[in-house]
């Protein structure tokens, strides 16, 4: 096809070549698009203004003459006289081309900028662009929303049950639950793969903390570098106990870096003494996080079996033990020191709990409890109560049974009983948090005079359950709380945990009794030494995937904070494996045992033998139980304790209170102690073979048991809480006694010497 051209007149066709272009130039000139010079108009030969012709060529400046061809056709279709010019091709003249209309005025004429293909182009672009992307945004804009909208409905529902907390103290609360919740679940997936290969799971946590605590000074003494594998650890690194690590630790709270841990310490955790010799560990970061995560992962799966979050959200828990500010004090390096159990992420939260802090200074016991009652009173949408051991449980709710009348006429006026011992600040702060409250008075006062069997669900209709220990010697308490304040509701004992360690490992099993705990092979690397080859020095330690179910093992564990085979003293009984991790159950101490000649009574024999002496002469003496002790004869004489034996032949001594008996007011505690002992020696005969063999040859004499006065222990617990600065929450009274001040003040307590 050949390229279109222009006819022109004949007249044209007299001119040069020359006038021509400057012609086709003038009205290019004049009708192109505005670009900032002036439109001079067109004119002929005599000045007159020239028609505009329909169309006109748009020349640029740069563009070769000779590309602008310019012809004419006779009507036959030949072409006459004048060269033929071909114009340029079609591609360019569309771009060279621009429409003008007949008349002068152009001014709201419209003007597209072709030559602008560029902001063209970008413009498709940028719509192409929203249309792709328009939809991903979108998809992340719902993942926010939506969960953010459920969040905000949730926390409407459950602020609605109980609203008074501020609404930031709320919010803080309620994220931290499902934060939690959250995290619980990520670390749920990671326990579940880790315990299809135990092993390898297990040497990637040494290696980890062998890592997290390398070039340490301990390290280097101990040539830990050189450990590459669980082997090399036990190859080169022996058991060890706190004496080993103690001047280490010293070093630490001088202020010394890189000792024991590579991390700073943010805290100094002392246990009590009331065992022993107190120590001191060392918390870094790290150690934080494992609790924190190893709270999500308890949480979690304790969701899957009672209402956890539901009642942990915006709903305030009764904490029975917590720590009192003043036993806190400060290290060389300005570095807090205190109690063990003080978890440094707990003084980060606020007003959350039935109590307000300043409750926490109280110092009197019997005024601390009875303000902790008081408030917990208020609440009747109460959920869960956190008491640590089972012992504080019983004797909060014993208090309740005593003081109801005070604690109903206190909650109806919004006063405090005026002979408890507190600061008249800490007073007027309390009262500031109290308001009257009839008709939960009323409600009280109702149940109160039914009785006090199944007491704390008819107070608290939603409490579902009771945090606290109920293994070991606690058990006897756990007995009296299920068989008359609590039935109906769960004890549950959340976590095993250790001074040195933290967590050791959580229940997943809330309902079974006993209490039974899964190790967290991500936390610690766990060593298992038998117990009944304990004392051969040739015996090994066995690891994690080489334990036998039904046997019972003293755990040795390395932590973060630089202990490396250390010995806690808890032993275990491997019920059972979960894939192949270990589920047990917690024993005893190993120091908590009577052992005079070889025949090792540990606490929970003592335990179980005592409570079925009492139920098979009586089972009111054993709702009569309040609390019991024992020691080994020979820390009586060192004493210098004669009066009531003559015996020459050391024995066993148990320090025993009963509540008085109501149907026979002038029972006489010695007779009944005595009659207590023969069943007591006859039993424990029976089921400790090597005791029954000592008591044969009379290398062993037959155990004593005195009678306590009313009160004896309660006063006893006083006196270890001022005594040894301790918070509650370490207040455990040994069931064997090895300090020589304790069992002087329980000597004095003994009902036959008055």
């Amino acid at each position: 096809m050949e390229p279109p051209t222009i006819t022109l007149e004949p007249e044209f066709l007299a001119e040069t070549r020359e006038a021509l272009s400057r012609k086709i130039a003038e009205a290019l000139l004049k009708n192109s698009p505005p670009t900032g010079r002036p439109n001079v108009p067109v004119t002929d030969k005599s000045g007159q203004p020239q028609a505009r012709s329909p169309f006109l060529l748009n020349v640029p400046s740069a563009m070769d003459k000779n590309s602008l061809t310019v012809g004419s056709r006779s009507r036959s279709g030949s072409r006459r006289g004048s060269t033929i010019h071909k114009l340029p091709p079609l591609k360019e003249l569309a771009d060279l081309v621009s429409h003008s209309t007949d008349t002068e005025n152009d001014e709201f004429a419209i003007v597209i900028p072709f030559r602008s293909r560029s902001m063209i182009i970008a413009w498709l672009f940028a719509a192409l662009t929203c249309l792709l992307v328009l939809p991903i945004f979108l998809s992340i804009l719902g993942l926010i929303l939506v969960p953010m909208t459920y969040l905000i409905i949730d926390f409407r529902r459950v602020r609605f049950c109980y609203s008074g907390w501020p609404l930031k103290v709320a919010v803080k609360q309620y994220l931290t639950v499902r934060i939690a919740f959250a995290l619980g679940m990520l670390n749920t997936w990671r326990f579940h793969n880790s315990s299809l290969d135990v092993q390898k799971t297990q040497e990637k946590t040494l290696l980890k903390l062998l890592a997290e605590n390398a070039d340490t000074v301990y390290a280097r003494d101990h040539n830990l570098a050189d450990v590459k594998g669980p082997f090399d650890l036990v190859h080169l690194q022996p058991l060890t106990t706190y004496p080993d690590y103690e001047p280490y630790v010293k070093r630490m709270m001088e202020g010394e870096v890189k000792v024991l841990t590579k991390q700073k310490p943010i805290f100094f955790g002392k246990t009590s003494g009331t065992l022993g010799k107190p120590s001191v560990i060392p918390f870094t970061q790290l150690m934080l996080k494992q609790r924190m995560d190893t709270y999500a992962f308890f949480s979690y799966n304790a969701q899957r079996k009672v209402p956890w979050a539901e009642l942990h959200g915006l709903r305030p828990v009764w904490r029975m033990v917590y720590t009192n500010p003043k036993v806190f004090e400060k290290t060389p390096c300005g570095i807090q020191l205190g109690p063990a159990s003080a978890n440094p992420m707990w003084s980060r939260m606020e007003e959350i709990y039935t109590i307000p802090t300043v409750a926490f200074a109280i110092e009197d016991s019997r005024a601390r409890d009875y303000v902790q009652l008081l408030f917990a009173l208020r609440c009747r949408c109460l959920g869960a109560i956190d008491g640590i051991y089972a012992t504080f449980v019983y004797y909060a709710f014993r208090m309740l049974e005593k003081e109801w009348r005070f604690l109903v006429e206190n909650l109806r006026n919004a006063a405090i009983k005026q002979d408890l011992e507190l600061p008249e600040d800490t007073r007027e702060e309390l009262l500031s948090h109290l308001v009257p409250d009839p008709v939960r008075a009323d409600e009280l006062e109702l149940e109160f005079e039914k009785g006090f069997v199944g007491i704390a669900q008819r107070i608290w209709p939603e409490l579902r359950f009771i945090n606290c220990i109920t293994s070991g010697a606690f058990g006897m308490y756990a007995r009296k709380l299920n068989a008359h304040y609590t039935q109906g509701v769960l004890l549950y004992s959340v976590c095993m945990v250790a001074t040195e360690t933290g967590f050791v490992g959580t229940n997943l099993w809330p309902t079974k009794d006993p209490q039974q705990y899964i190790l967290i092979p991500q936390l610690h690397f766990y060593e298992f030494l038998p117990v009944e080859l304990k004392d051969n020095a040739k015996v090994k330690t066995v690891f994690m995937d080489q334990v036998c179910v039904g046997h019972e093992y003293e755990l040795i564990v390395t932590t973060a904070c630089g202990f490396y085979r250390y010995r806690l003293g808890d032993v275990v009984r491997v019920i059972g494996l979960y894939n192949e991790i270990p589920i047990v159950q917690f024993r005893y101490r190993l120091g908590q045992c009577l052992n005079i000649s070889g025949e090792k009574v540990t606490e929970l024999a003592l335990f179980d033998c005592l409570i079925e002496a009492l139920h098979s002469r009586s089972p009111s003496q054993f709702e009569r139980l309040v609390d019991y002790t024992s020691c080994e004869s020979g820390m009586l004489k060192a004493l210098d304790f004669k009066k009531g034996t003559e015996k020459t032949t050391p024995h066993h001594v148990l320090f025993v209170e009963l509540e008085p008996c109501d149907s026979n007011p002038q029972e006489n505690q010695a007779t009944w102690a005595a009659q207590l002992s023969c069943t007591y020696d006859a039993l424990m005969r029976q089921k400790r073979c090597w005791y029954s063999d000592l008591r044969m040859t009379n290398v062993l004499g037959e155990t004593v048991i005195y009678p306590v006065k009313k009160g004896g222990f309660s006063r006893l617990r006083e006196h270890m809480f001022q005594k040894f600065n301790v918070s509650l929450s370490q207040l455990k009274l040994p069931r064997v006694m090895k300090n020589p001040d304790l069992l002087e003040i329980i000597i004095k307590e003994i009902t036959t010497y008055d």
